[in-house]
């Protein structure tokens, strides 16, 4: 479902004349990701020794990925093998992640992503921003002078739909360089509050947690259940622990 519907993520805040140029460059992105990410998935799980399998976890997020990538450079993006390439990066990148970063993060560092949102989201973003740098350098003053309405775009759209300025000289590469650093040093101070005021919470005693009253008001008859299941596997680990 994500795969159907992730160019509607891109193409909602394009200009109306780009948008269905917008979501055909992402359906050739997740297509490549797609491709290329599994591919690389087996071929990183052969190198552990299991044969050239497929693994779940970038069938479900490399599909995605470039998605993900192409979203900086959809409304910049001409030509299809453009689009396909940088998708298709993304989803190497993603399945890279998963299978050398993430397990060196939690390995080394004790440092869980759960969800794998930095495989997914992080480092086929980071290809998205490296891919926007290097389609908005040639946007010079020379380059846009004159040029109303782009002759280097597939579809014809004034300069002001695509940029916010035209100014050139370099200023929305800039832009475009700055906004990745800015990002991650947010989300890392951020982040780092977040889990000290987390650690300073109390928890809760782990039964709990499996219960669904303990946060929700459920019916009477769904807590008497609850609590007979409770009791059932209070029983059980008396059993185990007597053995």
């Amino acid at each position: 479902m994500i795969w159907a519907y992730y160019p509607s993520y891109n193409s909602f805040y394009a200009p109306p004349a780009a948008q269905q140029a917008v979501a055909i460059n992402t359906y050739l992105a997740l297509l490549g990701s797609s491709i290329a990410g599994l591919s690389a998935s087996a071929m990183f799980t052969g190198f552990t020794g299991a044969g050239l399998k497929l693994n779940i976890f970038d069938a479900q997020r490399s599909s995605v990925a470039g998605g993900v990538a192409i979203g900086s450079v959809a409304n910049l993006v001409a030509e299809p093998w453009q689009a396909t390439l940088i998708g298709a990066i993304g989803g190497i990148a993603c399945s890279a992640a998963n299978h050398f970063i993430r397990q060196f993060c939690v390995n080394r560092l004790e440092v869980h992503d759960t969800v794998g949102v930095m495989s997914m989201h992080g480092y086929p973003g980071l290809v998205g921003w490296f891919a926007g740098i290097c389609f908005l350098l040639p946007l010079n003053h020379d380059f846009l002078s004159g040029d109303l309405q782009s002759e280097n775009l597939a579809y014809k759209l004034p300069w002001e739909n695509v940029l916010q300025n035209r100014r050139g000289n370099g200023d929305a590469a800039f832009v475009q360089a700055v906004s990745a650093p800015m990002t991650i040093s947010i989300a890392l101070v951020t982040g780092l509050v977040a889990g000290l005021v987390a650690k300073k919470i109390t928890v809760l005693d782990r039964k709990l947690l499996f219960k669904d009253s303990t946060f929700f008001d459920v019916p009477a008859d769904f807590k008497t259940h609850e609590d007979d299941g409770e009791e059932e596997a209070l029983m059980e680990d008396a059993k185990e622990a007597a053995v």
